[in-house]
């Protein structure tokens, strides 16, 4: 399908009818049946916690949330807490209402392209079913409505490809994806590109203009959230895997790309192993010319949409996978365009790959260290074991994983109730069962230290709130002090006992008596004094 193209006009329907009524009834059922018994019971990590916080306040210098801010995301949240009570209920309901929706438009999408029923009702059962989807939209992120926006956006451009004349539609949906997260509209203005030669122009500048507006309204809010917005779409700073060719070899540039490009892999064996498997043939399938000449994909909206995307996850910044979710509609779409035409075949191909993803995301887990060879340098491992390595990752997206963080946060906060009502000290470093994020949002009623942080100010949160502190010496603890890392750095000091260091359990430690505890600094040389709170006469 192409400009050139008349005859073939994209028609999406603004209205739905009856058929979108049903398939948006079944996907929400589908969504709600295979997300509630799985959904997180607790806030994930980080982010999630962040996004929590900014339900109460918004407070991008604390980050409630995080720059750029997620605004729309916040928005809905704050809505959906009206009917759940619960933060992170409200986020995981936002999640999964927005992918619910992304299975409606992806239905049309694959209408429009000419599919037929059966397998349009397969791909779409399929991607509900994809593994990081399906994990996404059971967690507190914010992935789930990116995708949302990105798949809106990208329906409205090819609208205008295939002949619209409207450019409001594809100008909004570029505004409510800079709403939800502008470096997403930001990486998606390509696909207003596509339009029709004599139209390009005015489409480019209408939904850059969307954005623009978007991001406008916002400074007058918060000045500082264009540059905020730009750095975390060029992320090339302290995260990004590739350094300037001044400051590095060819060859550390050739590893840092190369693991770049090992943990997009990753990413995308978690769309499905199956899936994955399948694409190839799927797109090459959709993308070549059908008898009439015309492909059922546009390959100029394909590019638009995933080149710019896939660049910045290859050579700039990529820590989660769910960076790719934007992308994996497209993945399915091709799916179905490139399988349907097999007829029954295909049908059962993509009913296929819906079983498998749905079992990957219930089945897989941690491989156990015998098949990992954890402990060992990556050079002095077997093949095997390398491979295990390099692929376990995928197991991230999984109901495992999504149980395993609740079950660490119900072990964290059962130790500490154990020992200490309130006013305790929790030492959080890296390598523990939970993070500081986390730990200072489900202990509110202790003083939660961020440790090892070099060259940064010490921050301890207390009620849920966090105070920077240049230097400080001391704290004194109504009970044993929680250590919440690798092993204690807890120093004894003269004329004390030495501490008692208890193993709770992984990640777990209590720590009992008058120590010093190492908490950073460049050289390890900022410590922190913890000493058994005074009876109180």
């Amino acid at each position: 399908m192409g400009p050139e193209v008349t005859a073939r006009r994209l028609r999406l329907p603004t209205c739905f009818a009856s058929t979108e009524v049903a398939v948006g009834l079944g996907a929400g059922l589908l969504v709600w049946l295979t997300r509630a018994p799985f959904r997180g019971e607790w806030l994930s990590g980080w982010d999630p916690v962040n996004f929590a916080l900014a339900l109460d306040r918004w407070d991008l210098a604390v980050h409630q949330p995080h720059p750029p801010g997620y605004l729309g995301y916040v928005v809905l949240g704050r809505l959906a807490r009206l009917v759940t009570g619960d933060a992170n209920a409200a986020l995981i309901l936002v999640g999964a209402a927005a992918t619910a929706a992304a299975a409606i438009v992806l239905w049309k999408l694959a209408a429009a392209i000419d599919v037929a029923p059966a397998p349009r009702a397969a791909g779409t059962v399929a991607f509900l079913m994809s593994p990081l989807v399906w994990f996404y939209s059971s967690v507190a992120e914010v992935y789930a409505l990116e995708m949302l926006c990105a798949l809106l956006v990208a329906a409205a451009c090819l609208r205008v490809r295939g002949g619209e004349s409207q450019l409001w539609p594809p100008a909004l949906a570029f505004a409510a994806c800079a709403f939800v997260k502008p470096p997403t509209a930001m990486m998606l203005l390509p696909l207003a590109a596509v339009a029709p030669a004599g139209r390009r122009l005015a489409s480019l500048g209408a939904a850059a203009g969307a954005v623009a507006a978007v991001l406008f309204a916002r400074s007058l809010d918060d000045p500082a959230l264009p540059a905020l917005t730009l750095a975390q779409f060029v992320d090339a700073t302290a995260e990004t895997r590739l350094a300037s060719a001044a400051d590095v070899s060819i060859a550390s540039a050739m590893e840092g790309l190369n693991r770049q490009a090992r943990d997009v892999l990753q990413g995308v064996l978690m769309i499905g192993v199956g899936a994955v498997l399948a694409l190839p043939l799927g797109a090459w399938r959709a993308l070549r010319p059908r008898v009439a000449g015309v492909p059922a994909l546009d390959g100029g909206w394909v590019a638009a949409w995933t080149a710019p995307m896939l660049a910045v996850f290859l050579f700039l910044h990529f820590p989660k996978p769910g960076y790719l979710l934007p992308l994996v509609p497209l993945a399915f779409l091709a799916l179905m365009a490139g399988l349907a035409p097999m007829g029954r075949r295909g049908t059962i191909a993509l009913a296929g790959i819906a079983v498998a993803g749905g079992a990957q995301f219930l089945a897989l887990g941690p491989l156990p260290v015998s098949v990992t060879g954890d402990g060992l340098r990556y050079a002095d491992k077997t093949l095997l074991q390398r491979l295990a390595t390099d692929l376990e990752p995928v197991t991230f997206a999984s109901a495992r994983t999504v149980a395993g963080v609740d079950s660490r946060i119900d072990l964290v906060r059962s130790a500490v109730d154990e020992r200490c009502d309130a006013d305790g000290v929790i030492l959080v470093s890296d390598g523990g069962a939970i993070d500081w994020r986390q730990s200072m949002y489900y202990l509110p009623a202790h003083r939660v230290v961020r440790a090892a942080l070099p060259d940064e100010p010490l921050m301890v949160a207390y009620g849920r709130k966090v105070a920077v502190h240049a230097s400080l010496e001391r704290l004194q603890s109504a009970c044993p002090a929680i250590w919440i890392g690798d092993e204690p750095a807890a120093a004894a000091l003269p004329d004390f006992p030495a501490p008692i260091v208890e193993r709770v359990s992984a990640g777990l430690w209590s720590v009992g008596g008058r120590f010093a505890a190492d908490v950073g600094g460049e050289h390890g040389e900022r410590r922190l004094l913890v000493e058994p709170a005074r009876a109180a006469p």
